[in-house]
């Protein structure tokens, strides 16, 4: 419904409203959730391995896997909750995961392949059983020789492996980082980047919503829109939008 109503409406208008009307207003959106990740990985780190956030500094990526993750394999039951940077607050799945990545202290390198993961795990709460890690996106990043001013971006609407993995509440996003191809340990490198999360159910809202209704009997709504008293036609009265 929408229309105008004066505020200096004449005699006929006024009596052809009956009453305030309260609605309940409902609205539904799917909700969505960002967060920031920063990954520090130096030369330090020089095997092959998945490295993962330190328990102590989240954006330290120095604490080796032991392994190179393969996607469904099940890992330690740990890890959710020592090294993921996401928990879902209920069902959704990564919509996307954008940011740059820059070499430091490489001006000596040769060209190397570093590759940035993020996977979804779910935890044995009270017990000790391993859980799998299913891949949600990895993005192969090369640098080539000394570079430690070239930025590369990492987005995984236009580069690397996305597949959308759907997250029941409570499972948790792990981000890693590993030295790719021919390992020359060489390479040092510090991204940003941020995820974003979203629902996949929507979530509800309700408001009060209230405007003035018209008796049914009267029947002035054309009438009150046609033709509004000579004194509000005639003079620049302030007009107050009604819509729904």
């Amino acid at each position: 419904m929408s229309g105008n109503l004066s505020t200096r409406a004449g005699p006929e208008l006024t009596s052809g409203i009956d009453t305030i009307s309260t609605f309940e207003l409902v609205t539904s959106a799917l909700m969505e959730w960002s967060e920031t990740v920063r990954i520090r990985f130096t030369d330090s780190q020089s095997s092959s391995n998945n490295y993962l956030s330190a328990d102590n500094h989240i954006s330290q990526f120095n604490v080796s896997s032991g392994a190179v993750f393969v996607d469904g394999n099940s890992y330690n039951n740990s890890y959710i909750a020592k090294h993921s940077q996401f928990i879902s607050p209920q069902e959704g799945y990564v919509k996307s995961i954008q940011g740059y990545t820059v070499a430091t202290g490489s001006s000596s390198c040769e060209e190397e392949t570093i590759t940035i993961s993020a996977w979804r795990k779910t935890a044995d709460v009270d017990g000790t059983s391993t859980t799998p890690m299913n891949l949600i996106y990895s993005q192969d990043i090369v640098f080539n020789g000394p570079t430690n001013q070239l930025v590369k971006a990492i987005d995984s609407k236009l580069y690397g492996t996305y597949n959308k993995l759907i997250m029941n509440e409570g499972e948790g996003v792990i981000f890693s980082i590993k030295r790719s191809g021919e390992v020359s340990a060489c390479v040092s490198c510090v991204s940003s980047l941020t995820m974003v999360f979203e629902s996949t159910e929507n979530q509800a809202t309700a408001e009060e919503f209230m405007f003035p209704s018209l008796s049914v009997e009267f029947d002035r709504l054309a009438k009150a829109k046609s033709i509004p008293d000579s004194q509000y036609k005639n003079t620049p009265a302030p007009v107050k939008k009604i819509s729904s």
